[in-house]
């Protein structure tokens, strides 16, 4: 006996039951597959919102350092991008190098230089753009005098107040008789 005909020989009641049966079987498999698309929109919501949200990722490239007349010059040659769908802008840039004294750990921060290669402090990201830029500190002689630094961060703020900061190496010029 097949389906068919069982479902006919049976009484009105069974067949009542299995026709509910087979609806709420039905609407389960609807609400599942609805539950999956409603899980999909939201992550894709959230991935879009999380676009509109500002954001400036730094990657270190390389550095420098040249001796002047009463100084020395760091230069950073940085890659800025921004991945949000807005547009965003590097706002000041500050070279913060540590020393130490007595046993005491001491930093000083040096403001960015006009632009030697290419922009300058502040400048401007677009939505989903990149830039590299190379960034100069100079620092006068007498705020290195007899003192031995230890290591340098570089510190970034966007116009939106968040603040990027990145260890740095430097690569020191050799001294003109030992080129």
């Amino acid at each position: 006996m097949d389906l068919i005909q069982w479902f006919a020989l049976a009484e009105p009641s069974v067949k009542i039951s299995s026709i509910a049966l087979l609806l709420s079987v039905s609407t389960a498999i609807a609400a599942v597959v609805g539950q999956v698309f409603n899980v999909r929109s939201f992550r894709a919501a959230r991935r879009q919102e999380k676009r509109r949200q500002p954001r400036v990722d730094l990657s270190y490239l390389e550095s420098r350092s040249e001796d002047l007349e009463g100084g020395k010059r760091y230069i950073f040659r940085m890659l800025f991008k921004n991945p949000s769908d807005v547009g965003n802008s590097i706002a000041s840039a500050e070279l913060e190098a540590r020393y130490k004294v007595d046993n005491s750990v001491i930093s000083m921060r040096l403001a960015s230089d006009p632009g030697i290669d290419g922009p300058s402090v502040p400048f401007a990201l677009a939505a989903g753009a990149s830039l590299e830029v190379s960034i100069s500190f100079t620092a006068p002689g007498a705020l290195l005098t007899g003192r031995s630094l230890r290591d340098f961060v570089v510190h970034f703020q966007d116009t939106y107040g968040s603040e990027l900061s990145v260890p740095v190496e430097i690569v020191y010029a050799a001294p003109e008789g030992r080129r």
